[in-house]
């Protein structure tokens, strides 16, 4: 399931990628925001049942059972929307500054 979802994201990025500058910039902040709250709310949900049902010898290992729980949650692609994301923004960026070195050309 996690490479269906890198398929579905990698198709988006690759058609958003001749979107404007601006679209690109809230496509990609949007995913960010999506993909670390959705991370958020599955994390604390599976930590608070997980941590009142084990022993306290457990409890030292919660980092791995985060991990666990991401790694295993494929029905949400928390992952590969935060990547896509990061993609979005760092074409944006990228466009910003070639659009930007192209005004300063015309300009002298």
């Amino acid at each position: 399931m996690h490479l269906f979802w890198i398929v579905v994201f990698g198709a988006l990025v690759h058609a958003a990628t001749g979107l404007p500058t601006g679209v690109l910039r809230a496509l990609g902040t949007g995913l960010v925001i999506v993909a670390i709250a959705t991370a958020a709310i599955v994390i604390n949900t599976d930590l608070t049942g997980w941590l009142a049902g084990v022993s306290e010898e457990y409890r030292a290992v919660w980092f791995k059972r985060v991990g666990y729980t991401v790694a295993t949650k494929t029905d949400l692609p928390m992952l590969q929307a935060f990547a896509a994301g990061v993609v979005c923004l760092w074409f944006a960026g990228r466009n910003q500054r070639s659009y930007t070195g192209v005004q300063q050309c015309h300009t002298n």
